[in-house]
């Protein structure tokens, strides 16, 4: 790709998708709409050598921000049409300034399964995301395994303004893939205290420090679910997520016994061992 070319695609690139909105009828080439085909042509044939990474990058502006399901498939689409590839998912986990359009764009991610775009997952995140019980339409599991994709909406979630938009978001893998999010939190945790155990690494305390209120909160809804799990009926999958867990951390697994034990000990004999 041309390095001079760069500046102008950028300049394009965000017209044209700032330009997209919900409802748009990609057959449709009226003076006042885009024609999508049309458009994948022209970058087929005159762009198909650009850096489509950096495009992806560039995504990040003011005022950006996904409005629909739909939104977001026809950038996929305009994007598959010059790079023949999918986004990096780097392209939207790494630091936006416009925080509230990466918010929107990561939730879409979520709801539109792997039908639009599938989240690339190493092997371990591979092995959370197999905790899972049902798999629900709207909510996809590998959203929730996803370290880079977790490493964010913490750091977003320090924004005020956002936090909230963050919680929900946590909220529905909550109730939808408590497994995932157990094992995905634990060891995303574990990584980042390694990481600042190195040296090497940039900026682990930052990491350490992200999101401390949500994580807090999310684990304080976590752990009775497991070790306390007559309390709720939303584990589908307890027996396999903890296997995992142990797999992930044994001295996670073994003070969460100790301190659902312990925490037991004003109940009747059948009820501490029903726990």
């Amino acid at each position: 790709a041309s390095g001079a070319n760069e500046p102008a695609l950028d300049a394009a690139s965000t017209s044209l998708l700032g330009s997209l909105i919900p409802g748009r009828n990609q057959s449709d080439s009226s003076a006042n709409e885009w024609n999508l085909d049309a458009v994948i042509q022209v970058l087929e044939s005159d762009y198909a050598q650009l850096n489509w990474p950096h495009v992806a990058m560039s995504w990040d502006f003011n005022g950006f921000i996904v409005k629909s399901a739909d939104h977001f498939k026809a950038l996929v689409k305009l994007y598959r049409g010059g790079a023949k590839a999918d986004p990096p998912i780097t392209a939207f986990t790494s630091a936006w300034r416009n925080s509230a359009g990466q918010l929107s764009v990561m939730e879409t991610i979520m709801s539109v399964g792997k039908a639009v775009y599938k989240i690339p997952l190493d092997e371990e995140e591979a092995a959370d995301s197999s905790t899972c019980g049902p798999i629900s339409e709207t909510v996809d599991p590998d959203f929730f395994a996803s370290m880079d994709i977790l490493n964010r909406l913490l750091c977003i979630s320090d924004t005020p303004a956002l936090y909230h938009h963050v919680r929900e978001i946590f909220v529905k893998g909550l109730y939808s893939y408590p497994e995932v999010l157990l094992c995905a939190l634990v060891r995303l945790q574990l990584n980042v205290t390694n990481a600042t155990a190195n040296a090497n690494q940039s900026n682990p305390r930052g990491l350490v420090n992200a999101g401390v209120q949500i994580k807090t909160e999310l684990m304080t809804e976590l752990i009775p679910l497991f070790f306390r799990p007559h309390t709720s009926p939303r584990v589908q999958n307890a027996t396999m997520a903890l296997r995992r867990l142990y797999l992930i951390s044994p001295s996670t697994v073994t003070a969460a016994c100790y301190k659902a034990w312990s925490s037991t000990g004003a109940d009747a004999p059948q009820v501490r061992l029903a726990a």
